[in-house]
């Protein structure tokens, strides 16, 4: 497979043995699909960006962001700090806040400058990035997917994938990935 190329798909790029329909379904072991998103903040403002191809066998923390949730920026400016602090060994990160589909008037658009806003007000340096909604009901009926979903990766291998719903993003759960985090370069 070669990244970085329009024909790339979440659901059909670089899968593993197990078939991945969304990021919740990520599991260990699973290859990290390519997948284009529209770059809100950094270097590539406004275009269109695989982050994953971008960053090949690096190891990596990805954000995937559906509810703007307590704690979630005390989330994103500590992955900024050791990514920032580990940009040396390779270590990188990106978020990608899913555009909602309810209500109807919640486009992308205006995701686009709540992202901004965040990003400027926070001055963070972790790419911010916008996606179309994933169709995660499908793939577990009944339920719906974490509000915020953490993967770490390297060389497009997951290493852990952690969901979590609004109110479990609490400063021991925070303290726990950042640990996970700076541990990630050294992982074989």
């Amino acid at each position: 497979m070669r990244c970085g190329t329009a024909d790339d798909a979440p659901v059909d790029a670089g899968k593993s043995t197990n078939e991945v329909r969304s990021f919740g379904d990520l599991q260990l072991g699973d290859r990290v699909p390519s997948f284009y998103v529209r770059a809100v903040t950094g270097p590539h403002a406004n275009k269109s960006v695989c982050y994953v191809c971008r960053y090949l066998d690096r190891p990596v923390a990805m954000i995937v962001v559906r509810s703007f949730s307590p704690g979630l920026t005390e989330l994103l400016r500590g992955i900024d700090t050791v990514v920032d602090e580990s940009r040396s060994v390779g270590l990188r990160s990106f978020v990608v806040f899913v555009a909602p589909t309810n209500p109807p008037d919640a486009d992308s658009r205006t995701l686009s400058a709540r992202v901004q806003t965040l990003g400027f007000d926070e001055k963070l340096s972790i790419p911010l990035t916008v996606a179309a909604a994933f169709d995660d009901a499908a793939t577990r009926p009944g339920s719906r997917p974490a509000d915020v979903t953490v993967v770490l990766y390297r060389r497009q291998q997951v290493v852990t994938t952690v969901g979590m719903r609004r109110d479990d993003l609490t400063k021991p759960k925070i303290r726990d990935l950042l640990e996970r985090l700076r541990r990630l370069p050294d992982e074989p």
